[in-house]
């Protein structure tokens, strides 16, 4: 098919990620990135622009969608669309696309992850795709009118065990490895942790903020994307699952993509991660500071179960489908069979 793909295309982030995945699965892709329309903004219209969701950069994002939708897409694919409004939706049908798709990883609950826009072109969408098991219901009682739960995912061609060189060793190696924004619960985590004498190394946005006198040492503020990502995951001996507590995950993209690098994870004991990894053989799960705190000490120094368990963690995300191409083929799927449900009709 051709698809009619936008949404925030930063190389190596998910967003582009599957963008990726659908290319690989044949299909012919119209990109249309909103990050350098945002981008053309100073940094103080930008920032008043995204909150407000209105402004210069909304309407050139309209107006390069519109532009686009002349090429007669069969789908318009929007991901992650806060700033796409139902008169673009309403365009595509005149413009004869098919199938109107919305994908997010996020918690549509949160603020930051929704929009006026979102939630008025809600309807109008073929189908709205989550990750969020909790998200189903929400979106169907707001008028969704298919709401299809899709399992996080990795990247085939990025998400894979690597040779690290010396100097990249040298440049990310750790005993433990957080990456992820800061939040207070993970902070308070970490701080556990820190205190073992171990070496600790923490990643992402917002690490600044941190206040523990053991933590901040061990930051390095601001996200990680593409191969430096790979590279930060294979260096570390015990790679940490936790989880937002602010977006009430059970689940994230990253305890997918961690074992699918073939790198042990140590994670939240959550229902969903025990449906996707068996506790002790695949991955390992802890339960408060505590559990953490032993588990770490443990698998630190136990280098051969450790790398027994991170190779099957990565043989089951291979085994059971669990790459953007498996779970985005299933979103396609569900067109291809509503499609011929109409047929028969």
């Amino acid at each position: 098919m051709k698809i009619l793909y936008t949404g925030p295309l930063l190389a190596g982030d998910t967003c582009e990620l599957r963008l990726r995945a659908l290319t690989r699965l044949g299909h012919e892709m119209i990109p249309v990135d909103w990050l350098p329309i945002a981008e053309r903004q100073g940094p103080l219209a930008r920032r008043l622009q995204r909150r407000l969701r209105l402004g210069p950069m909304v309407r050139e994002y309209e107006r390069a969608l519109r532009e686009a939708l002349t090429a007669r897409p069969d789908v318009l694919w929007v991901d992650k669309g806060i700033f796409v409004p139902p008169t673009v939706l309403d365009a595509a049908r005149v413009h004869g696309v098919r199938w109107l798709v919305h994908y997010s990883p996020d918690n549509y609950l949160l603020q930051q992850n929704a929009s006026r826009h979102f939630w008025r072109g809600l309807p109008r969408y073929d189908v709205v795709v989550t990750t969020k098991r909790s998200n189903v219901g929400l979106l169907a009682a707001a008028g969704a009118r298919r709401v299809v739960l899709s399992g996080n995912a990795f990247d085939p061609e990025m998400h894979r065990p690597i040779v690290l060189t010396g100097a990249q060793r040298a440049t990310y190696a750790a005993d433990v490895s957080f990456i992820g924004r800061w939040e207070p619960a993970r902070e308070r985590l970490l701080d556990a942790v820190a205190a073992l004498p171990i070496r600790l190394r923490v990643r992402g946005p917002g690490w600044e903020r941190a206040r523990s006198r053991l933590v901040r040492p061990a930051c390095e503020p601001g996200p990680i994307y593409g191969e430096a990502y790979v590279q930060a995951i294979a260096a570390a001996k015990v790679n940490l699952g936790l989880l937002s507590s602010w977006a009430g995950d059970a689940i994230t993209q990253r305890s997918i993509e961690l074992p699918a690098c073939g790198a042990f994870m140590l994670a939240e004991r959550t229902g969903e991660h025990r449906l996707h990894f068996t506790d002790g053989e695949e991955a390992v799960f802890f339960e408060g500071t505590d559990d953490l705190v032993r588990k770490v000490a443990h698998w630190v120094a136990a280098d051969e179960a450790r790398t027994r368990i991170a190779a099957a963690g990565r043989t089951r995300c291979l085994r059971s489908g669990y790459a953007y191409d498996d779970r985005l083929r299933e979103v396609l799927d569900v067109l291809a069979g509503a499609a011929a449900g109409r047929t028969a009709a």
